[in-house]
């Protein structure tokens, strides 16, 4: 299902787009090498808002481990992604001296409204209080909310779930979409942005 994305498509840059990452639908991700199996810390950016489910709460009384009450963030800045946090959902960026990053425009206009974004990620919240790395994690969140407002998920954002950036396993990727909103392949690939960067934690 997924494809490899054309490194030409790549592109390298040494601060954090802003600009870039206000406008469209994009999947952030973070990695340092300390996430078991190789995988990335995944959050969205829509039209200059970030959602983001970081982990358990340290002082949740049901954590086990980083499980726990969600630590959400929805309709935040994007700023908040790209800093070292010393909660438990940022302590993977005190482990390493620098963080790898990673964002994938998957459309650059949206389909769904931004009150509607609003209304699903609000919605998941409420319906899933509780973060667990095995079952309601960031991918989910993530990759749930852009199946949503960009109306599916072409072979090139599979690509960048799998081959060409996270690693994801191809049949993990409609449990990770269909949380807000059925799961869906496009027919035809939307034009992308691929921007990758090193910064120090």
């Amino acid at each position: 299902m997924g494809k490899n994305i054309s490194k030409s498509k790549e592109e390298r840059v040494e601060e954090v787009p802003y600009s870039r990452l206000s406008q469209g639908v994009w999947l952030l991700a973070s990695n340092n090498g300390s996430i078991p199996f190789g995988q990335w810390h995944t959050a969205a950016a829509i039209n200059g808002e970030l959602y983001e489910l970081r982990g358990g709460k340290k002082d949740s009384p049901s954590s086990a481990g980083n499980d726990g009450d969600g630590d959400y963030i929805i309709r935040g800045s994007i700023a908040d992604f790209f800093k070292p946090r010393a909660d438990v959902g940022g302590a993977m960026k005190q482990a390493s001296g620098i963080m790898r990053y990673a964002m994938w425009q998957a459309v650059a206009e949206n389909i769904e409204s931004v009150h509607k974004v609003h209304q699903a990620a609000d919605k998941f919240v409420v319906d899933h209080p509780i973060y667990s790395a095995h079952d309601c994690n960031c991918h989910k969140l993530a990759i749930s909310l852009v199946n949503f407002a960009c109306g599916g998920l072409d072979k090139e954002t599979h690509g960048f779930l799998d081959r060409g950036c996270l690693g994801i396993q191809q049949h993990y990727h409609e449990s990770n979409a269909n949380w807000i909103a059925p799961y869906k392949i496009l027919p035809e690939d939307s034009e992308h942005v691929f921007l990758t960067a090193e910064f120090p934690c």
